[in-house]
């Protein structure tokens, strides 16, 4: 089983943090790059708080475990299951965000919806 974690590995020349989702399969640990980045400002003592990146970010892995799910890991690598995540599954389209009425983020994947749009809140 592989489990999943949001984080940052270092900082970039221009200050911003490149965020990444971490990946631990089998006790070995492998990285998948988002084209997210932070600054100091959205970071608290080592964690990502920055509601959209935090968005988009899960439910990425949301779709890494739906994908992971039907497949038996127990005999790959971990770098096997990022080359199975990256070649099988289609890039997620961008995550629009807009205040709710109680003036929290809430965000919307249109990716994953038909007809009708789908919103989870995140907290501010």
């Amino acid at each position: 089983m592989a489990s999943f974690k949001i984080c940052i590995r270092g900082r970039r020349n221009d200050g911003l943090f490149p965020v990444f989702i971490r990946i631990i399969h089998n006790r070995k640990v492998g990285y998948i790059k988002t084209d997210k980045c932070v600054d100091y400002k959205s970071i608290k003592k080592g964690e990502i708080v920055d509601p959209i990146v935090l968005a988009y970010c899960s439910k990425e892995i949301l779709r890494y475990n739906e994908a992971l799910n039907a497949v038996n890991l127990s005999s790959l690598t971990v770098s096997e299951v990022i080359w199975r995540i990256r070649t099988k599954l289609p890039p997620l389209k961008g995550v629009s965000l807009r205040r709710d009425a109680g003036g929290h983020f809430a965000a919307e994947f249109p990716l994953f919806t038909k007809n009708l749009s789908s919103v989870i809140a995140v907290p501010y």
